[in-house]
């Protein structure tokens, strides 16, 4: 039986705790803002996880910030033929990678999204049970990463509020992303001051971030144990400046997006809010506008597309292999034979509401369904 509700009634720590005490096998979908989290539970732990938000699942982001590869080789290896297979698997049949290493590296990936999860508080959820091997053969999950083992959720809880702990530290020392931050001379294994000292100007946190990828824990976990060791110079916010000073770019990202948003091109002005977040996390105008175009976006798919509305097949079968369709919209015309209404599959596939509306408006523009009314 599906079970949906609100992070503010049920938190994600709360759900996952109560998942895995019922050895729940499906597919958890969380709605936070922009981003839907797929996470893909099998008998109470986690087999995989999906995004709609690439940057989340970066692994090559993952590999520059922990300084496994220089950023030349990645940018090769990634335009590469690869067989239709991951980077990492990749990495794995070309002897560039220890196998043990890059499950750790997918199952440190999928700590930090679920770990990060545990920072939301406005967002919603919609479990499906159902067996996970099916979902992790079928494609409907976006940018799945599929683990070696199950993690245990029991000890992801642990790891979540040790995070939460350490998190709090973290902000006393970088309390925003506007903070600038400099590397002092010294010599230590890490990363992030490592790239720090190489760029040798002061840079914010926000943009420290973009420039380095992977987990914005894992930055500022790095850059606090620089800190600590008295390698990095902290500075006053840049937001501190006077108010007549030029917008940051985050600013102007915002501002934008509103006027995309106000002409309804939400998938652009999404993009750039997408930006705006990863730049500068703790701006609360991207916060709200992000809420804002969600909201607008869901009730404009709605007046596209009837929730009694039933879709249908207009082309024959026999064409879909020769159109350029993504993983979801080739999962959700699997559904199509089982006469299923806008509002029924929005609300029961394993892609959550926002990204099947998103999908069968894609569809529905492209001319591959139409709907009887």
């Amino acid at each position: 039986m599906p079970l949906s509700g609100t992070l503010k009634t049920m938190p994600l720590p709360d759900l996952l705790q109560w998942l895995h005490s019922t050895r729940q096998s499906g597919t958890l979908v969380i709605s936070a803002e922009l981003d839907e989290t797929f996470l893909i539970l099998q008998r109470g732990d986690l087999a995989a996880i999906g995004s709609d938000n690439p940057a989340l699942l970066n692994v090559a982001s993952q590999l520059l910030a922990e300084g496994l590869f220089a950023e030349e080789q990645l940018e090769t290896w990634s335009s590469s033929d690869r067989g239709g297979v991951d980077i990492l698997t990749w990495l794995v049949q070309t002897g560039r990678l220890a196998p043990d290493r890059a499950d750790r590296l997918r199952d440190d990936l999928a700590t930090n999204v679920v770990l990060d999860l545990f920072f939301v508080e406005d967002g919603s959820f919609y479990f499906t049970g159902g067996d996970a091997a099916g979902f992790l053969c079928s494609e409907e999950i976006p940018g799945a990463v599929e683990l070696k083992r199950p993690l245990s959720v029991e000890q992801l809880m642990l790891d979540g509020m040790r995070r939460l702990d350490e998190w709090h530290r973290i902000r006393r020392v970088f309390p925003s992303s506007h903070v600038l931050v400099q590397a002092l001379p010294g010599d230590i294994d890490n990363p992030v001051w490592r790239q720090l000292l190489f760029l040798g100007e002061p840079i914010s946190v926000g943009e420290l971030c973009l420039h380095v990828g992977g987990s914005r824990y894992f930055v500022l976990q790095k850059l606090s144990d620089a800190y600590s060791r008295g390698l990095i110079d902290v500075r006053a916010a840049a937001s501190n400046a006077p108010a007549d000073s030029t917008p940051t770019t985050a600013e102007m990202l915002i501002a934008s997006a509103r006027t995309l948003l106000e002409a309804r091109q939400f998938e652009e002005a999404r993009a750039l809010l997408l930006a705006a977040a990863n730049l500068d996390p703790d701006n609360a105008g991207t916060r709200e506008l992000l809420r804002e175009l969600r909201l607008e976006h869901k009730a404009f798919l709605y007046q596209q597309l009837k929730p009694s509305w039933i879709p249908k097949l207009s082309v024959p079968r026999s064409q879909l292999a020769d159109l350029a369709l993504g993983p979801r919209e080739q999962y959700l015309l699997t559904r199509l034979k089982a006469g299923l209404d806008v509002a029924t599959l929005a609300l029961t596939t394993p892609l959550g509401e926002m990204e099947t509306l998103r999908a069968l408006f894609k569809l529905r523009h492209a001319g591959i369904i139409d709907f009887g009314r």
